[in-house]
């Protein structure tokens, strides 16, 4: 596996797991992940909307396995994962998306070293 030091590394990584904890949601590419504070919205071919909406987890899950062709982030508006299927997730990082916090995504590689926080 590359060093993965930021999100935009993630380009050429696969998505291996989705897990949905009590008031947030991981993302996994091996040793590195996404922490969702806030919800993301999602697009596939089957499903368009925001988590906790009605078949987001499965649209979500439907993920595993295929691979990043292209992040794009915006520190001060969005994160976009674009899948090699031309599915994406989308979080905002704008202020009134964030969490009672402050913080709208977390950033880990390694360990679960925290590398980054929006």
């Amino acid at each position: 596996m590359k060093d993965i030091l930021h999100p935009t590394d993630l380009v050429g990584e696969f998505l291996s797991e989705v897990a949905f904890v009590q008031d947030y949601i991981q993302l996994s590419f091996g040793d590195a992940g996404l922490t969702f504070l806030s919800h993301p919205s999602i697009k596939t071919d089957s499903f368009s909307g925001k988590f906790p909406d009605a078949g987001s987890r499965d649209a979500l899950c439907s993920l595993i396995g295929k691979e990043i062709s292209s992040v794009q982030l915006d520190d001060e508006k969005e994160l976009v994962l674009v899948f090699e299927s031309k599915d994406t997730v989308t979080l905002l990082l704008d202020l009134k998306s964030r969490s009672p916090w402050g913080e709208v995504l977390h950033f880990s590689s390694g360990g679960g070293t925290i590398f980054g926080v929006w």
